[in-house]
């Protein structure tokens, strides 16, 4: 029952994540929520702890250097990211403990900038919002860089757009800007296998998204409301970040297409084109011109910073 109660949390919420990564979450919780596993599930485990090696590897790179916190954002984001991990390879973060470390470190005086290492197809919308937050929250104390290495799409597009410079690995991609919600009618399914089951509820709209039933029409305009709501929170937090109209983010910043590095920071989506350690470096630089030269971490407005950052 565990993956019919994950389906069915899959349902009930909007997600920004790119479309692929998607698939492979949500076939993967079908096949065990009807309990009809395939060959591509027989590996699954050793696939499982290979991406979880990956991921530590890359976190045991992602250590501080000469004042500069590097933080991972690796896989789906999520607020229950132990659920996720189980039916998606590549690991997972959650959002409340990126927010959670974005604060701590706005505050650690031995940081003087943030850098985050972003590897990710996006995930759950829940949590981002706030995560996004606390990232223009530790950009006013620090300057807060981002690189897409090698992916930022949806959610994590999302909070790498609100840092104040953000850079894309040569081979990198960016954007993925929507949110959707999924929904998979598994009735037949069950039918089949013999299984038939029932909802005791109270409530007329009470689990109206539960995959073991169809959606009908008022359920599905009251999801699309909850998305419609949702992007427009993602689409104000990108403008905000990246200092454009909001009009410009629906209009040119791709519609939920994924972008190359160059065509993204020609689309102003992007900052720059360049590697994780040629980044390093450059901000390292760009903060020790602050200390020495007695510019405040934060100050100035947005787009003399990018300007100022833009030279280091």
């Amino acid at each position: 029952m565990r993956y019919l109660h994950l389906l069915s949390w899959v349902a009930g919420s909007a997600w920004a994540i790119e479309a692929t990564k998607a698939q492979v979450i949500l076939d993967v919780l079908l096949r065990r929520a009807i309990g009809a596993p395939s060959a591509d599930d027989t590996p699954w485990d050793d696939d499982q702890q290979e991406s979880r090696a990956a991921a530590r590897a890359e976190r045991r790179k992602s250590e501080p250097q000469e004042g500069i916190a590097i933080v991972p954002v690796m896989g789906v984001i999520s607020p229950r990211v132990r659920d996720v991990e189980g039916v998606s390879t590549g690991g997972g973060m959650s959002a409340e403990g990126f927010a959670a470390a974005m604060r701590q470190l706005a505050g650690d005086t031995n940081v003087s900038g943030i850098l985050l290492d972003i590897n990710s197809p996006g995930g759950n919308v829940y949590g981002i919002p706030e995560a996004a937050e606390a990232v223009r929250e530790a950009r006013s104390a620090k300057p807060v860089w981002a690189v897409a290495h090698h992916q930022a799409a949806s959610a994590a597009y999302w909070l790498a757009s609100t840092a104040e410079q953000l850079v894309v690995t040569p081979s990198g991609e960016i954007g993925s800007i929507g949110v959707y919600s999924y929904h998979e009618d598994i009735s037949k399914a069950l039918e089949m296998q013999g299984r038939k089951p029932t909802l005791i509820k109270a409530g007329p709209n009470k689990a109206e998204g539960h995959p073991a039933f169809p959606l009908g029409e008022e359920a599905a305009a009251h999801v699309q409301a909850r998305v419609d709501d949702y992007y427009a929170m993602f689409v104000r937090d990108v403008a905000k970040g990246r200092g454009v109209p909001v009009a410009t983010v629906r209009d040119s910043f791709g519609g939920g297409r994924m972008f190359g590095a160059q065509e993204a920071v020609r689309l102003g989506m992007a900052d720059r084109v360049g590697t994780l350690d040629d980044t390093i470096r450059r901000m390292q630089r760009a903060v020790g011109k602050q200390r020495t030269g007695g510019e405040a971490s934060g100050g100035g407005d947005l787009a003399t910073r990018r300007r100022r950052l833009a030279l280091a």
